[in-house]
């Protein structure tokens, strides 16, 4: 059964009880999740790292490159977890070649055309309603780039306002997140090695806090990346019954291996 292979039950749940049992998924499946989260965000940290390294980029406009690059690094997590869910072999040269057969439609959607609508700013909430599944949609759903808007509004249905704020807010905490557990282990070293701390703003962004800060952030980007992929098994809980499907699904699968 589904929630043999998951050791959770699917059912309906609030925002809170799926950001707890992100928790659970990722302690749980740990030595699978995290690996499918490198695959999408070292290139991107590489890259980040670069760009701070040549000072190309200063503090404010690399958490807004953060926001632009997340959903794309965490889509490997949602191709391993959807894996899990159907009892799918985890066979990372496989899921690899899936990423990467999905990767222009993802690219445009990520790092293109979403992006647009977010420097619009009008069009900010309609991006963040329409596309925050993208990843599930292409991926998973494997539909095609020009029905994105409409598959996006009909998971939205009904919860456009929730899932707008809820974004905003995930964005707002994981900067103080990564920036105060950065801060608290430069600190907890500079303590143990008997060093006085003063930290200053250019050392965080040039120094070396951007590599405590940046390896905070992506296991937070990691932890949403999961969190957004059980939001959309309750989308399509709530709204068409996925759940029952699933397990009728099953229920016939079982019955056509019985010997007649």
């Amino acid at each position: 059964m589904i929630e043999d292979r998951l050791k959770i039950k699917l059912r309906q749940r609030s925002w809170l009880e799926l950001l707890d049992l992100a928790i659970f998924v990722m302690r749980e499946y740990a030595g699978t999740v995290l690996p499918a989260a490198l695959i999408g965000m070292v290139p991107f940290a590489l890259l980040d790292a670069w760009l701070i390294e040549t000072r190309r980029i200063g503090g404010g406009r690399f958490c807004l490159l953060l926001i632009v690059q997340a959903p794309l690094a965490a889509a490997p997590i949602s191709l391993v977890l959807g894996d899990l869910l159907f009892g799918v072999p985890i066979r990372f040269r496989r899921l690899l070649a899936r990423f990467l057969s999905r990767l222009p439609a993802l690219v445009w959607v990520l790092l293109v055309w979403r992006p647009f609508l977010l420097a619009t700013l009008m069009l900010a909430p309609y991006a963040l309603i329409r596309y925050v599944f993208a990843v599930e949609m292409l991926l998973l759903e494997r539909i095609p780039i020009k029905q994105c808007s409409s598959r996006g509004k009909a998971l939205a249905l009904g919860a456009g306002g929730k899932l707008l704020w809820r974004q905003v807010v995930a964005a707002i905490v994981g900067l103080p997140f990564g920036f105060g557990l950065a801060f608290g282990l430069d600190a907890m070293l500079a303590v143990m090695l008997g060093g006085d701390y003063t930290p200053s703003s250019s050392e965080f962004v040039f120094g070396h806090l951007r590599w405590f800060f940046q390896f905070f952030i992506w296991i937070y980007i990691a932890y949403l990346g999961v969190a957004r992929f059980l939001l959309y098994l309750d989308r399509r809980i709530r709204l068409e019954g996925w759940d029952l499907a699933l397990r009728l699904r099953e229920a016939a699968a079982s019955l056509e291996e019985q010997p007649a």
